[in-house]
């Protein structure tokens, strides 16, 4: 985490724009992306540019989106338990799976000491604009 770089952008259409910078650098290892809104064209371009780079994006929307079309290879839907994690794959390659997939933890969420969730460092905010220029 002490190497995370946020963008918070000033303005919703250079989420887009910042994201994908980040996918065509080369130097981030993932990006993660929460956009509360976001259209089907502006989707396919995120999604041309994430297979483009060999760099793995994870988009975060609103349970509500849950019934766009995407046209992500993989949808997921993780909800929170007391005693882990159930992940329902929404959209994949190959057959459906019928039930979620139940990650449990030996403790409950809340047992964990308030210090495990803590960052070691806060991360580095850059804000960031489609008029910027590379050089």
């Amino acid at each position: 985490l002490s190497r995370q770089l946020l963008i918070d952008p000033p303005e919703p259409p250079a989420i887009l724009w910042s994201a994908r910078q980040a996918l065509a650098s080369g130097a981030c290892h993932a990006v993660l992306m929460w956009s509360p809104h976001i259209d089907l064209s502006a989707l396919r371009r995120l999604q041309l540019a994430a297979e483009k780079s060999t760099t793995p994006l994870f988009l975060f929307r609103s349970p509500s989106a849950a019934h766009q079309p995407s046209p992500a290879p993989l949808r997921l839907h993780l909800g929170a338990r007391r005693d882990g994690l159930d992940i329902r794959i929404l959209k994949r390659r190959g057959p459906a799976l019928a039930n979620p997939i139940r990650i449990r933890l030996d403790r409950p969420f809340d047992a964990f000491p308030s210090h495990a969730l803590d960052s070691p460092a806060p991360p580095c905010i850059a804000a960031a604009s489609p008029y910027a220029r590379n050089g």
